[in-house]
């Protein structure tokens, strides 16, 4: 097994609010293109895995991540998989 490892700061809030409800909003507004430090993060992590299962470049694979998240094509997913959980 190949494990890989991003190491982040955390001295800093990622989320601007507290409760489920209130983070899943801030969540849906990043996956719909909104950017902040939440969107940079998950751009990170996202594209680690893209090294890891495309064998693109970290920084590749950040581009396409952000792309993902930017055109609003991450939130038609989530949407996608949501639907087909009923």
């Amino acid at each position: 097994m190949k494990v890989e490892v991003v190491i982040t700061d955390g001295s800093e809030p990622v989320l601007y609010s507290i409760g489920p409800a209130l983070e899943a909003r801030e969540i849906l507004k990043v996956l719909k293109g909104g950017d902040g430090l939440l969107a940079e993060k998950t751009a990170i992590m996202a594209g680690m895995i893209l090294k890891m299962v495309r064998g693109v470049t970290k920084e590749e694979g950040y581009r396409i991540a952000m792309h993902q998240l930017k055109s609003g094509n991450a939130y038609q997913k989530f949407k996608e998989l949501v639907e087909a959980q009923g």
